[in-house]
């Protein structure tokens, strides 16, 4: 791992810190936000940015707790009065105690009158929602979400691109023309036909977005696979009498490696970009999550009132995007087989 961060350029460096940052976010999102992202409240209607902390009213709730607070005085039973006539305290209590009775008893407040809470740092939205918490947590909602549709497809495209490219002959054109099937229909549109037909949720994007993405994977891993199965290595294992599971995994997987990690990284980007769009359209996750496509579509409708609204999801799109673009680009150049040195 240390070979790999010395043979990254600045840029390499600079975006893999970036990635690593944003992991970071989504990981400790619930301790990040200021407010809930779901909380609405229509007094805060597409209200402007604060400053770090705001001075709002307490809620009723809030008892006033220290020296200010005033007990609420216990009445003997004996004392009980009909409703709506105050009772006479002092004629339960010893005379001694009975003077000082009503100077002892001062009227203080029950609870502030404002309290001091986290302000709305980028404003709220048209539903009072507070900006800067939907888009942290719409950090942990993309990445998720691509990793885990990336995480599939990965899965699919290395099975069929191993037995494809190890097998060859009729294993190989059988599923090379199912490869073709999958990479004649346009992947968005793909994804939007699976999305219209199982409905809205995050499995659904998981799936679309896996299904459409697992094909080129599965041509790239398969002409590794054609190539590393007439090394020498892999002959000899043969010879040995070493069974093609065993050769696949010990062998030509692990030479596959370097070609893999490029392969995931660069996906990411498409897979999050297919998010974005899919939430757009309305077809991706549940529209109340703070998804960052999401909150695009919903702020297109705000561009002349209030355009930060679409601006700032955006940004976070565009930013992650080529934050992976740019990793993938050095990990390719990095992990080049042809070069020496351990990555």
């Amino acid at each position: 791992m240390t070979g790999l961060w010395k043979r990254l350029s600045w840029t390499g460096r600079l975006s893999l810190v970036g990635i690593l940052v944003l992991v970071g976010v989504a990981l400790a999102a619930p301790r990040l936000v200021p407010h809930d992202p779901m909380e609405t409240d229509p007094l805060r209607r597409l209200a402007k940015p604060t400053g770090w902390w705001v001075e709002v009213p307490a809620p009723p709730s809030e008892e006033l707790s220290g020296p200010g607070a005033q007990p609420t005085p216990v009445v003997p039973d004996g004392l009980a009065t009909p409703a709506g006539e105050a009772p006479d305290l002092s004629s339960g209590l010893s005379p001694g105690l009975s003077p000082g009775l009503s100077s002892g008893l001062s009227p203080g407040p029950s609870r502030p009158a404002t309290v001091w809470r986290p302000g709305f740092w980028l404003g709220c939205d048209q539903y009072g929602q507070d900006v800067f918490s939907r888009l942290v947590y719409g950090t942990r909602l993309s990445l998720g979400i691509g990793f885990s549709a990336r995480l599939f497809a990965l899965a699919i495209g290395l099975t069929v691109g191993l037995l494809a490219g190890y097998f060859g002959g009729w294993a190989d054109w059988l599923l090379m023309r199912l490869v073709d099937i999958f990479l004649a229909f346009p992947s968005l549109l793909l994804a939007i036909a699976i999305s219209m037909v199982l409905g809205n949720g995050l499995l659904t994007v998981i799936l679309a977005i896996g299904v459409v993405g697992w094909a080129e994977t599965a041509r790239i891993v398969r002409s590794q696979a054609m190539e590393l199965r007439s090394a020498e290595f892999v002959q000899a294992a043969q010879t040995m009498g070493a069974s093609h599971t065993r050769i696949i995994l010990t062998h030509i997987l692990p030479n596959c490696l370097p070609l893999i990690i490029v392969i995931f990284a660069m996906g990411m980007a498409t897979a999050i970009l297919a998010e974005a769009s899919l939430s757009f359209l309305g077809l991706g996750a549940d529209p109340a999550l703070p998804t960052w496509g999401g909150m695009v579509a919903a702020g297109k409708d705000y561009l002349w009132v209030y355009p930060t609204l679409a601006i700032y999801p955006g940004c976070c799109i565009a930013l992650v995007v080529i934050l992976f673009n740019v990793l993938g680009d050095e990990l390719r150049d990095v992990l080049d087989p042809g070069r020496k040195g351990s990555w």
